[in-house]
């Protein structure tokens, strides 16, 4: 920012955290300042999650003059929201400017359409869970040619996260994969009293580690 007028270029790619401490530790110097009421244009992609909280408040806040554009392929609404006091995407971002859906995408052939090949009927319980890992482990080899393809197995919530990380690592002997899991960064804030969701990620964490580790050669 301090070399923003002698530079070739006027465009600067960061972070929203690099963005929330420049504003702590220079806000009162003249070289930021001076951008305050400046007419800047703040592209912000995967907006969806990251400006949830007061770091996106305060870089607002700071550069009023500004004008801050979110990017996302998976916008929050009243219905996905994570939490009571979560904000929806329109209610950061304001009014949507643009949307390319789905619809456009395979129009466009960008994407392929679903193949859908039956709709479960039965309820998502264990005996549920137990035939979906039966039916992934008899089916993947063929379904990606022998591992030439892959996929991404997602659920509902952190509950089912848990419950099928469990059902695949009870299952070894019957399978070579390595099993990993994946969440919502806002996991932590959402669950932190939770003391059985809380030891059960960091179980997971530490298989996954010495996974690594093994991969990488290193002792641990």
């Amino acid at each position: 920012m301090q070399n923003k007028n002698n530079a070739s270029g006027k465009i600067i790619a960061t972070t929203l955290k690099k963005i929330h401490s420049l504003i702590n530790k220079y806000k009162n110097e003249d070289f930021l300042k001076k951008y305050k009421n400046e007419k800047m244009f703040f592209i912000i992609d995967e907006c969806h999650r990251s400006q949830q909280g007061e770091m996106h408040e305060n870089m607002i806040k700071y550069f009023y003059g500004s004008y801050f554009f979110g990017f996302t392929g998976t916008p929050i609404f009243e219905k996905n929201k994570l939490s009571k006091n979560a904000k929806t995407t329109k209610e950061l971002f304001n009014k949507c400017i643009h949307e390319y859906r789905f619809s456009n995408a395979l129009k466009d052939k960008f994407v392929i359409d679903y193949n859908v090949e039956y709709y479960i009927k039965t309820k998502n319980n264990s005996t549920c869970k137990e035939e979906v890992v039966k039916k992934i482990l008899n089916s993947y080899h063929d379904l990606t040619q022998n591992k030439k393809y892959n996929a991404l197995f997602a659920v509902s919530n952190i509950d089912d996260l848990i419950e099928y990380y469990n059902i695949f690592k009870n299952k070894e002997n019957e399978h070579d994969f390595k099993i990993a899991t994946i969440c919502s960064e806002h996991f932590n804030s959402e669950n932190e009293k939770n003391d059985d969701k809380r030891e059960a990620f960091k179980s997971i964490k530490v298989i996954f580690i010495k996974i690594l580790a093994k991969k990488q050669k290193i002792n641990l």
